[in-house]
C-alpha cells in the first residue's frame, strides 16, 4: 500500500510538477523568418482551405441535419396521430437515426467545402484574367 502511494505521488509530481525544459532547443528570437509567398503550392493551400473549412463547418451542418430531422418527424408524428409527439421520446435517436445525422453532416459539410473550393477558384481566376 506504501508503495502505491508513493508511486501515486511520484506521478502525480510528473504530471503536475513544472516542466523541465531538458531537451528543449534554445533558439535566439530573432532568427525567425516567416514563410514566404511561393513557398507552398497552390493546391496545398487550397487543401488547407478546404480541411478548415470542412472540420469547421461540421458543428454547424450537424446540428442543421438534426434539427430538420427533429422538426421532420415531429410533423410525420402528429399527422399520423392526434395527440403531439410524447416527450419522452422527442429529441431521442435510434442508433440508425444517430448514424444517419452523422451522414447527413458530414456529407453537408463536405457540400459546403466543395462550393467554398468552386468559389475560391472561380474568384481567383477571375483576378488572374483582371490582372492581364
Amino acid at each position: 500500500m506504501k508503495g502505491r502511494r508513493l508511486f501515486l505521488v511520484a506521478v502525480a509530481a510528473a504530471f503536475l510538477g513544472p516542466p523541465i525544459p531538458g531537451f528543449a532547443q534554445s533558439t535566439p528570437a530573432d532568427s525567425y523568418v516567416p514563410y514566404e509567398d511561393d513557398e507552398f503550392p497552390q493546391w496545398m493551400h487550397d487543401l488547407r482551405r478546404a480541411e478548415v473549412v470542412f472540420i469547421g463547418s461540421f458543428p454547424i451542418t450537424l446540428l442543421l441535419a438534426s434539427l430538420s430531422y427533429e422538426a421532420f418527424r415531429a410533423t410525420r408524428d402528429s399527422i399520423a396521430r392526434t395527440p403531439l409527439v410524447d416527450r419522452a421520446e422527442f429529441g431521442s435517436f435510434s442508433s440508425a437515426e444517430r448514424t444517419g445525422l452523422l451522414v447527413s453532416g458530414l456529407s453537408l459539410s463536405g457540400l459546403v467545402t466543395i462550393a467554398d473550393l468552386i468559389i475560391e477558384i472561380a474568384g481567383r481566376r477571375r483576378g488572374d484574367e483582371a490582372e492581364r
